[in-house]
């Protein structure tokens, strides 16, 4: 009964995870899943002026939501990018992510 709580627990957390990341990019930059090229870049503009790290108290914060929200618009404004990361975004931000491991 036990194991059955945690497996149905854990698959209530990961669905959460998936649906939480499937929105992440859209969400940072504030627009809608069907947001045109120039509202997402209407909206990445608007965002990187108040999360400019040159403009914030806290720098090290700042310069992360700022890398994040760059990652976010130059994966949304590209066609090709966009769709992978509306196919599956949770794939897509892990693949990201080693990407960048391996250019450091």
């Amino acid at each position: 009964m036990l194991n059955r709580v945690v497996c149905v627990l854990t698959v209530a957390v990961v669905a959460t995870f998936a649906f939480a990341s499937s929105h992440k990019f859209y969400d940072m930059l504030g627009v809608q899943k069907d947001a045109t090229q120039r509202d997402i870049k209407r909206a990445f503009r608007k965002m990187a002026l108040k999360l400019h790290p040159d403009k914030a108290t806290d720098k090290e914060e700042a310069q992360r939501l700022f890398v994040e929200l760059v990652e976010a618009y130059e994966t949304l404004e590209d066609p090709a990018k966009r769709r992978s990361y509306d196919q599956n975004p949770v794939s897509y931000t892990h693949l990201r992510a080693h990407e960048t491991e391996a250019d450091l």
